[in-house]
């Protein structure tokens, strides 16, 4: 099945589509674009090259929405509570529950229920601060 994600690039870039083959294991993987024509090949990202790649609900989202950054009073989603801040100022609040040294980046699912994020993967080299957070 495919990933609706948004791929936002180190370089500001933003490509949302479709990715049937992304693995945090790989060093790369395919994005069929939403703006790309019929037959075209899909695009390849380099993970060294990705800041965060986000697993959304929808792609249009909802610009007026402003996520929460804290967690519900009773929320017992498992993880560590995590708040992440990249190195373009990004701010984002979660739960993680694997932070692996070995591996390029992690998973962070939005403290927000109501978030269109579904979860995040953040690679490691884009955040600039990583902090346990409260509830």
């Amino acid at each position: 099945m495919a990933n609706k994600i948004v791929a936002h690039l180190l370089n500001g870039e933003i490509i949302k589509g479709y990715s049937f083959d992304f693995t945090p294991q790989r060093e790369s993987f395919h994005i069929n674009a939403l703006n790309s024509q019929p037959k075209q090949a899909p695009v390849l990202i380099e993970t060294k090259n990705l800041k965060a790649l986000f697993f959304v609900k929808d792609f249009a989202g909802n610009l007026r929405y402003n996520e929460s950054k804290t967690f519900a009073k009773d929320d017992t989603t498992y993880g560590r509570r995590l708040g992440v801040t990249f190195a373009d100022g990004e701010h984002l609040v979660g739960t993680c529950t694997a932070h692996l040294p070995g591996q390029t980046g992690f998973f962070l699912t939005p403290a927000d229920q109501r978030s269109n994020n579904e979860r995040v993967y953040a690679i490691k080299q884009a955040v600039s601060e990583m902090v346990e957070v409260g509830g």
